[in-house]
């Protein structure tokens, strides 16, 4: 018969702690992370386009199309003033068969547009159904580093 000072052990809690530690760590830091990789912005919802327009306030209405193409419309209100097409650059890279969005003109023109209407904080990016995230996400840094900071995607 076994007494009972045999089933009398203790737990050693020392792995656990170390575990919890490691995790609270992990935690901290990618909450201190989660802020700065942050984007604020807005989803254009289908045609309904009527509070914005109303404002009379400058907007660029920018149409990434799947031929690798820029179509740029500065609207103010319900008025366009402006319509911009900004062609595909041809890649030298002989891996990379398709065309990309031209980048560089693109950046260099919303930059003038933002210097004639000062004005100009709004930006609308409509997208295809086909174009690629990566390019979307660089068109938005386009437009934020011009001095555009409220942006708008449409569902794709």
């Amino acid at each position: 018969m076994a007494r009972k000072d045999d089933y009398d052990y203790q737990l050693d809690l020392t792995p656990f702690i170390s575990l919890l530690s490691v995790c609270i760590c992990f935690l901290l830091v990618t909450v201190a992370w989660y802020q700065v990789g942050s984007l604020t912005m807005k989803q254009v919802m289908g045609g309904d386009t009527s509070e914005v327009s109303e404002k009379n306030k400058p907007s660029l209405w920018i149409h990434l199309e799947s031929k690798k193409r820029i179509l740029i419309k500065t609207k103010i209100g319900k008025k366009y003033i402006s319509q911009k097409i900004i062609n595909s650059q041809k890649v030298k890279d002989i891996q990379k068969l398709e065309k990309e969005f031209n980048h560089k003109d693109f950046k260099k023109y919303v930059l003038s547009v933002k210097k004639q209407i000062p004005d100009l904080n709004q930006a609308f990016i409509l997208p295809k159904s086909d174009i690629i995230y990566e390019d979307i996400i660089k068109i938005m840094d386009g437009v934020r580093q011009s001095g555009v900071f409220s942006l708008g995607v449409s569902p794709i």
